[in-house]
């Protein structure tokens, strides 16, 4: 995976919906969640 976006495209994509919907943990990299949080829109304030 190049990103995060793409892995959850991924998962968006190969998901059956009749299952029960998947967690997503994001863990170890603190720049990472910060990454995340930036693309979603919601950094740390």
């Amino acid at each position: 995976m190049s990103s995060v976006a793409n892995a959850l495209m991924l998962l968006r994509d190969t998901w059956d919906p009749s299952e029960t919907p998947p967690r997503i943990l994001i863990g170890g990299a603190l720049y990472l969640v910060g990454a995340v949080l930036a693309e979603n829109g919601t950094p740390p304030s």
